[in-house]
């Protein structure tokens, strides 16, 4: 039992991290492919794709970065307190992160395409690197409506667990799942 307890745990985290990764290099690889397909000048593929790496590597530096900040500032927060919110310090990561990422990702836009003809470019692509950023701080947001310890949904699954026994507590977490994924979907 323990064993299989372990191993569902090890895969839980593992799959996230391996589908995050495949969404990474999946969308670079797409990206790359657009450029070579939709732009006919090789000077501004070869700027633009070389922009793409340059923000690859500064959002993982930055995020890398954002880890240590986190830290330092967890322990300030957090070091003498016995009970504390315990998904605090990740929102902290997540908001820290994207302030870095979103201001340095306009800097760097500008530093690698402000020559380009279009000198608007720099800009709209940072803008759009920055609504996914933002959508990145936003749903972990919207989630926990559903799945915090704090949450009603929550909350009314232990209520269930603890009046009704397993088929109450399975119905109740059906119901709440169905009830986010509505939601959330919209």
């Amino acid at each position: 039992v323990i064993a299989d307890c372990t191993g569902d745990n090890a895969g839980d985290s593992v799959g996230p991290t391996a589908d995050g990764f495949e969404t990474y290099g999946v969308t670079g690889v797409a990206l790359i492919t657009f450029i070579t397909l939709a732009v006919p000048n090789p000077q501004i593929q070869a700027n633009l794709i070389v922009w793409i790496f340059g923000m690859r590597f500064l959002m993982d530096f930055l995020s890398g970065c954002s880890f240590f900040v986190n830290q330092g500032l967890s322990k300030v927060l957090y070091k003498n307190k016995k009970e504390f919110d315990f998904e605090a310090p990740l929102m902290h990561l997540i908001i820290i992160a994207a302030v870095f990422c979103i201001s340095a990702g306009f800097f760097m836009s500008y530093l690698l395409l402000s020559d380009m003809p279009d000198t608007t470019l720099w800009w709209k692509l940072a803008v759009i690197i920055s609504c996914g950023t933002l959508a990145a701080v936003l749903i972990p947001e919207f989630t926990k409506i559903f799945t915090s310890s704090k949450s009603k949904h929550v909350k009314e699954i232990v209520a269930a667990s603890r009046e009704g026994g397993a088929s109450l507590n399975i119905l109740s977490g059906i119901v709440a799942g169905y009830f986010s994924a509505f939601w959330t979907g919209l």
